[in-house]
């Protein structure tokens, strides 16, 4: 934490807190992922979610910055309504099918979260890029354990947020006030649901 505190507190002079978008994604049951399967996750779901990714950045909606870590992806955008697009293209991906571990079987389910808030953008002391720290970023971690599978839920920031972002292509159904993990308390929560 102090660590943290000490780049974020260092770097101030450089940036300022800019509104985000932040997504939150997982794979149902990874970790109990048959190590055997390995190679069929990597060509089922990582080389078709860097195809997403990319034909998102390629249209307009692609992330300012992403990272994945296992089956976890964190993305974060400039827009609400980037982030929510690329939510809902990758539950179309996985309610088509498309991912899956091994041909016609194992479909892949996802759980994704959707926050936003002020955030940090820092140039990142490790890697030659920026990296996004803040209280909103770890929040909106903690929407993704409580979705359940195939859904998106989002927060009420970001829900009043893309409202007033002008967002059109998408609706919010309120699913009720939720127990989120980590003492991070109780929150109402948004599914976000695709416009017919």
């Amino acid at each position: 934490y102090s660590a943290v505190g000490c780049m974020i507190e260092a770097t101030t002079t450089l940036t300022r807190a800019e509104m985000c978008a932040v997504l939150f994604a997982d794979v149902i049951s990874f970790s109990k992922l048959d190590e055997t399967k390995l190679p069929n996750f990597i060509t089922g779901y990582l080389q078709p979610l860097a195809r997403t990714i990319q034909f998102a950045r390629h249209n307009g909606y692609g992330p300012l910055d992403f990272n994945t870590w296992g089956d976890g992806l964190f993305c974060i955008f400039d827009s609400l309504f980037k982030a929510g697009q690329f939510a809902l293209e990758m539950q179309r991906l996985v309610v088509s099918g498309q991912w899956q571990l091994t041909r016609g079987a194992e479909k892949l389910r996802l759980r994704i979260a959707l926050h936003a808030g002020p955030v940090y953008r820092i140039p990142d002391p490790i890697f030659p890029k920026d990296t996004f720290l803040g209280t909103n970023i770890n929040f909106a971690a903690r929407i993704e354990p409580v979705t359940p599978p195939g859904e998106i839920y989002c927060s009420e920031a970001f829900a009043a947020l893309a409202a007033v972002e002008g967002a059109q292509d998408f609706a919010f159904k309120y699913v009720g006030k939720i127990k989120c993990p980590k003492n991070s308390g109780t929150h109402p929560l948004y599914a976000l649901k695709q416009l017919p």
